[in-house]
């Protein structure tokens, strides 16, 4: 019992460390109904993730879904560093958490437990994201 508490107290401590080595670099940003986050065709320069909200994902004029709270906006073209695949614009109004995309990448590249936490995060979304286009 004393082993797994201590392990619960570890992890519990790795993930407030974690997360206050990201939110130290990340804002946030409170953003009006029809606002676009971003652009087909272009390279983003911040990342984000949908705290409260809901946006619709539009790829060559055709509306594809939709990301809500806990879905990154970005995370495709910021991992492969390749143009957004689509246009995403918010519903109604929507507040996010942000991050500068060079900075975020600076710290995941020295920061080895961050760069496996963000690496697994982006995963579970775009996991989510693909189960749910297919159910569609």
């Amino acid at each position: 019992m004393k082993s797994k508490l201590f392990i619960i107290k570890y992890l519990s401590q790795c993930l407030q460390l974690l997360s206050k080595k990201l939110l130290s670099i990340a804002s946030w940003q409170e953003l009006p109904k029809d606002y676009i986050i971003i652009r087909q065709h272009t390279h983003v320069e911040q990342l984000a993730l949908i705290s409260d909200g809901l946006c619709k994902v539009v790829i060559d004029d055709k509306e594809v879904g939709f990301v809500r709270n806990g879905n990154f906006i970005g995370e495709m073209s910021f991992l492969s560093g390749n143009e957004t695949t689509a246009t995403v614009t918010t519903i109604d109004d929507t507040r996010c958490l942000v991050w500068n995309k060079e900075q975020l990448k600076k710290l995941m590249s020295t920061d080895h437990e961050v760069e496996i936490s963000m690496q697994s995060v982006f995963s579970s979304d775009l996991l989510s994201k693909l189960m749910v286009q297919q159910s569609h």
